[in-house]
């Protein structure tokens, strides 16, 4: 709501898809920044593309009953949820992506790479990762570079009991009920981190979200659990340190370390 700059951002990285197979789904709980005339205003370059432009204009209870009306309100055999900010990485990820799933079979979830982009120019490479074990600690992958079936996804709703956490409780919920899965050597989509994420601006709540859902989704014993919420809550510190320009130069160096530790590892 109220970023029409960076909603121009995602809708141009979809209008300039080589693949026309997908709908755009626009969930706004308000906005008065021109968002919603910028969406109507497109909605007749995309039907000339075959894109269909569904909008939602009308106010919510936050972020995930938001993602919710989208997935309920999407046709396409899969569903993916882009932040305003978010782009697809180039003109041909969509068909590339769409070639990917349906060479692995159509999985119920598919997992893609991600590149987040952080203010002063530091880029994070997040790779897929296989469900699991990955997923008994963390998303996979970003839950904007993941897609879902559309009628996987109707049955495992975003829960607001998590108030941050509530992409894991889907993907862990999914991932418990034996669905099959992907995940592929494919960076989808570029990341804004412009913005503090909710999950960083509420650290504790988010550490606690995610405790609940190892213990009550996952049933991870107490003491995974502990040591997952300790390598987490390091994490987390660390991105911190990211996004405090006079301290940016620890998180690129320890990066470029890591990338040069893992070049050599392979």
């Amino acid at each position: 709501m109220n970023d029409r700059g960076r909603l121009q951002s995602t809708m141009a990285s979809l209008q300039c898809q080589t693949s026309s197979d997908f709908e755009w789904v626009v969930v706004d709980g308000g906005s008065s920044d021109g968002s919603r005339e910028l969406v109507t205003n497109a909605v007749t370059a995309f039907d000339s593309q075959g894109v269909s432009v569904n909008n939602i204009f009308e106010s919510d209870d936050g972020l995930y009953d938001a993602m919710n009306k989208g997935v309920r309100a999407a046709k396409g055999g899969y569903v993916m949820l882009l932040n305003a900010g978010d782009t697809l990485s180039n003109p041909c990820v969509l068909a590339h992506a769409i070639e990917e799933v349906i060479a692995g079979g159509t999985p119920e979830m598919a997992f893609f790479g991600a590149t987040a982009h952080y203010p002063g120019e530091l880029k994070v490479c997040l790779p897929a990762k296989e469900c699991w074990p990955a997923v008994r600690h963390s998303l996979p992958a970003s839950h904007q570079a993941t897609w879902f079936k559309r009628l996987t996804h109707l049955k495992v709703s975003y829960d607001p009991r998590y108030k941050v956490s509530a992409d894991y409780y889907v993907v862990a919920t999914i991932a418990t009920s034996g669905s099959s899965t992907g995940s592929y050597n494919l960076n989808l989509v570029d990341l804004d981190k412009s913005e503090v994420s909710v999950s960083y601006r509420n650290p504790l709540t988010h550490l606690r979200d995610c405790a609940r859902i190892q213990r009550s989704v996952l049933r991870l014993n107490i003491g995974y659990v502990v040591v997952s919420l300790l390598n987490r809550a390091a994490k987390k510190a660390f991105w911190i340190f990211a996004a405090r320009s006079s301290l940016r130069w620890i998180p690129r160096k320890l990066l470029i370390m890591r990338d040069a530790w893992i070049t050599r590892d392979r």
